[in-house]
């Protein structure tokens, strides 16, 4: 009996995640909604009976996906699918949210990893390759407009063609990027529904209590000095660097933000102010700089520590 009932869970499951596959593919606007909502059946699934049927149901999703012909969807339904078991599977085990995310962010980058080799092997089409055609392509054409109409200014080309040539190089850090960005919306979506059937859940420890580990101002330094080295664009210690750079940097502008909203909220300010100055300070970039600063003087001075201590005084 009980496992019957399990079966039919399994049915219901992966009609659902069929149903949201569809949507998905063929209703744009809806489909940037429902993609997130992939992952769900398996977390639910793999949480609620374990990772065996986690696994099964994974199979049998892969199956039906090609019996329906949704041939070229299968990169996209394996993604979130196997997105989906991992999270189920560690909460299963009452791991911590941030081994959640991790779990989840590996999943995702060794996902679009599979994606960029299979592309290769088998269609023959390097992504990386195309982006630098299309970029030069669109340099060429930019150039040429600028000459059509009288306002050609060379170092305009030259700071463009340097940004897209620093954008291929930085590919490393945009996939990692994804990885973590994709984890973190799986999460959020999920948690609310997963919490009505599993209330085991990990409580996870509030945004502007994150601290990141001092150490990382000290990788930081050592990053910045070697950037300061004639490195040879393209060489493998370029390439280490350049990555480096980006993800410390996401770091402490992380840890900045999170800083912002440790003080509004011991100031009682609620969300509301930190919410706008996040938002803010993503359209308006030279602001990111400074968040960094302060994320590098939280984690050097232990800025929270001082505003904990002060209310409490206070």
């Amino acid at each position: 009996m009980k496992n019957q009932r399990i079966i039919t869970e399994g049915a219901l499951l992966l009609s659902i995640f069929i149903v949201l596959l569809l949507f998905t593919i063929f209703v744009p606007l809806l489909g940037m909604l429902s993609i997130w909502a992939l992952p769900i059946p398996f977390i639910l699934y793999t949480v609620r009976h374990g990772l065996k049927a986690g696994i099964f149901l994974l199979v049998g999703t892969l199956l039906l996906t090609l019996a329906v012909g949704l041939i070229m969807s299968m990169p996209l339904a394996i993604m979130f699918a196997s997105s989906g078991l991992v999270i189920g599977y560690l909460l299963k085990r009452k791991l911590s949210s941030f081994v959640v995310l991790v779990g989840s962010t590996l999943t995702y980058i060794t996902n679009i990893l599979l994606i960029y080799v299979i592309s290769i092997v088998i269609f023959d089409l390097n992504i990386v390759d195309s982006i630098e055609k299309m970029s030069s392509d669109s340099i060429k054409t930019a150039e040429e407009i600028m000459v059509a109409i009288g306002q050609e200014n060379k170092d305009v080309i030259i700071a463009y063609e340097n940004a897209m040539e620093v954008a291929i190089y930085i590919i490393p850090s945009l996939i990692i990027m994804t990885g973590i960005l994709f984890s973190i919306i799986t999460i959020l979506v999920a948690k609310p529904i997963v919490k009505r059937f599993y209330s085991e859940l990990p409580d996870a420890k509030p945004f502007r209590e994150w601290n990141f580990p001092k150490s990382i101002i000290w990788y930081y330094i050592i990053v910045i000095l070697l950037s300061f080295m004639q490195l040879e664009v393209g060489s493998s210690l370029y390439l280490v660097v350049i990555n480096l750079q980006v993800l410390l940097e996401l770091v402490l502008m992380i840890q900045g933000f999170t800083l912002i909203y440790f003080y509004f909220h011991a100031k009682g300010s609620g969300k509301g102010i930190p919410i706008a100055i996040t938002v803010f300070a993503i359209l308006f970039a030279p602001l990111l700089s400074i968040i960094r600063i302060l994320g590098i003087i939280d984690l050097g001075f232990e800025l929270k520590a001082k505003i904990a201590n002060a209310n409490k005084v206070s």
